[in-house]
């Protein structure tokens, strides 16, 4: 079987925001320097904040490399990364923080009057905020959508890097094209029932698991792990204390211990190697399926934009 080609950068760009935006010149969409009592170059509210308590599952804001946060009257429900659609998956995986809400509280939080007939008083029906990692707010981007995310990161290279979306070729045993340095029968037969199934993708995630527990929880483990079974796939952790597997990929089992080091392997159902993510997590398993639309149906992975 051959296997899908990885597609280039600029078009997953493309296929993930929408390519009428990837190539309108910046001057034709613009920020404001304020909207409400928000205003750029300030700290931003402290809900904003890393460590600000939120009523999910992730119970806190993390620590992140930049936070974009959403607000439309598009959003029922509060979504976070993929949650809202391929963008926020991309942002997660550039080692950002994304999360959706509706317009309902705005007029709260940020003194923005909302008209609830027409639903804002000022003609817009969205706000995106972008703020860094010291929580400054560095971009205020009105009635801006998901489809305008792209050119909104563009904005801000200080922040978003596209390249971390881009896996390698080679990693030390590993390359593309080739088969696993190990049978994934050994990884297999600690699964019930798996030898009786056949995968049109694996997913292997390299990492240290959390401290006191043999899994994660269902947020950071159950959701990706039943969203890449229903596309038809299969998902296997590797151990860390299986030196021996973890060794014939290359990695050192100490430093996958001590959260030093993450990978994700992405094979196909013949088990050749299609991507090496080094670096990468659970979370950025979307992001990476996505970049191989002849293996899996996008419509699966896009269920919020």
């Amino acid at each position: 079987m051959k296997y899908p080609l990885k597609i280039s950068l600029a078009l997953l760009i493309c296929l993930l925001f929408g390519c009428v935006f990837l190539f309108i010149s910046s001057g034709d969409f613009k920020g404001v320097s304020h909207f409400g009592t928000l205003r750029v170059g300030v700290t931003a509210p402290p809900n904003f904040h890393p460590g600000y308590e939120i009523r999910d599952a992730y119970k806190k804001i993390p620590p992140s490399r930049f936070y974009i946060n959403f607000y439309s009257q598009d959003i029922v429900y509060n979504c976070f990364f993929d949650e809202c659609g391929l963008g926020g998956a991309m942002v997660g995986s550039m080692g950002g923080w994304f999360a959706g809400s509706g317009i309902s509280d705005l007029d709260e939080l940020f003194g923005v009057e909302i008209n609830r007939e027409e639903l804002w008083s000022t003609g817009y029906s969205s706000l995106m905020i972008v703020t860094n990692r010291e929580s400054e707010i560095v971009g205020l981007y009105p009635d801006a959508g998901m489809s305008d995310l792209s050119k909104v990161l563009q904005f801000h290279p200080e922040l978003a890097d596209f390249s971390l979306l881009e896996g390698i070729s080679q990693l030390g045993p590993l390359k593309v094209g080739e088969p696993l340095p190990f049978l994934p029968e050994e990884i297999m037969k600690s699964v019930a029932n798996s030898e009786d199934i056949r995968h049109l993708f694996s997913v292997y995630l390299i990492r240290n698991k959390p401290s006191g527990s043999s899994g994660c929880p269902y947020y950071e483990c159950g959701y990706y792990i039943e969203k890449t079974i229903a596309m038809g796939g299969w998902y296997y952790e590797i151990d860390p204390e299986k030196s021996e597997v973890v060794e014939q990929l290359g990695l050192s089992s100490s430093q996958v211990r001590r959260g030093e080091v993450t990978l994700v392997i992405l094979t196909d159902i013949e088990s050749k190697i299609l991507a090496i993510h080094p670096n990468q997590n659970i979370r950025d398993i979307m992001s990476i399926l996505y970049q191989y639309p002849q293996l899996v149906d996008a419509s699966l992975i896009d269920r919020a934009s």
